[in-house]
C-alpha cells in the first residue's frame, strides 16, 4: 500500500505573540499582508500593510516572535533560542529582512525590464547594508508609548528600520512614498484588528489574507500608485 502525502494545511493558529501596527494619522487602507513560517504549526511572524489615503505612500510593519520555536526549518528572523543554537545574529537577520523588503518594494512596475544581474546586485547591496546595521543612523519612534531610537536605512526614496524595544518580539518597518517618513513613527500592539479586516484571535490562512486585502480595497495590480514607473538613481548605479 502506497502512503499518500498528508494534505497541506490551510488553517493555522493565531499568533501567540503581540502583533504591532501603526499608530498615526496615516489614514488609508490597512490589511493583513502576510504571515509565516507556519508549516509545523504556529506562525512565526505577521506583516500588516498600511496605505495613505491616496495610496502613494505605504508602510509595512512586521512582528517576529523572539521566544516561540516557530518553524525551525524555515525561519526568516531566528528566535533568540535559534540564534543562540546556530550562532547567528537575530538583529542582523532582522535588518536583512528590512533591507531586502525595501529593495523589493522600491522596484518599479514590472513592465520595466530588469537587466541581467540587477536583482542579484540589489539583494547583495541590501545584505551588505544589513551587515552594517550597527552603524545605521537612528530615528525617534514610540513603541507602546515609550520613546526609543531605531536604526534606519534609506534607499530609492524609501527606508527600512527595526526595533527590539517591544517585549517578546522584534518589529521591522519598511516605508516609501511622500507621506511615509521614519522619524516620529508610533507603533503599538494591536488590541483590536478590525481596522485590518481580520480577526487577530482566529485562525490564519492565505485566504484570510486575500479577503483582508479585498475588504481594505488593496488589489493586486501591476501599477499600484506607490510603485514607480521609472528607475531611481540608487537602482541605476547597479546596472552594468
Amino acid at each position: 500500500m502506497v502512503d499518500l502525502p498528508a494534505p497541506a494545511r490551510s488553517l493555522f493558529p493565531p499568533p501567540s505573540f503581540p502583533v504591532y501596527g501603526l499608530v498615526s494619522p496615516f489614514g488609508g487602507a490597512r490589511c493583513l499582508e502576510l504571515f509565516g513560517d507556519p508549516p509545523d504549526g504556529e506562525p512565526h511572524f505577521v506583516s500588516l500593510w498600511h496605505q495613505s489615503v491616496d495610496a502613494r505612500s505605504v508602510i509595512m510593519v512586521t512582528t517576529y516572535t523572539r521566544r516561540s520555536p516557530g518553524n525551525s526549518d524555515g525561519w526568516r528572523v531566528p528566535t533568540d533560542e535559534q540564534a543562540a543554537e546556530h550562532g547567528v545574529s537575530a538583529l542582523e537577520c532582522l535588518a536583512s529582512q528590512c533591507t531586502i523588503t525595501l529593495v523589493d518594494l522600491t522596484l518599479p512596475v514590472p513592465s520595466l525590464a530588469r537587466p541581467p544581474g540587477l536583482l542579484k546586485a540589489l539583494v547583495g547591496h541590501a545584505q551588505t547594508a544589513a551587515e552594517a546595521h550597527a552603524v545605521w543612523a537612528t530615528v525617534g519612534w514610540r513603541v507602546d508609548g515609550v520613546a526609543v531610537r531605531a536604526p534606519a536605512w534609506s534607499f530609492a526614496d524609501g527606508w527600512a528600520g527595526f526595533t527590539d524595544a517591544a517585549e517578546g518580539v522584534y518589529v521591522s518597518v519598511v516605508g516609501l512614498g511622500p507621506d511615509a517618513r521614519p522619524e516620529g513613527l508610533a507603533l503599538a500592539a494591536l488590541r483590536d484588528s478590525g481596522a485590518y479586516h481580520f480577526d487577530l484571535h482566529g485562525p490564519l490562512s492565505l485566504e484570510l489574507a486575500a479577503r483582508s486585502r479585498q475588504a481594505a480595497g488593496v488589489p493586486y495590480e501591476e501599477r499600484p500608485p506607490w510603485r514607480s514607473t521609472a528607475w531611481h538613481p540608487d537602482q541605476l548605479q547597479f546596472m552594468g
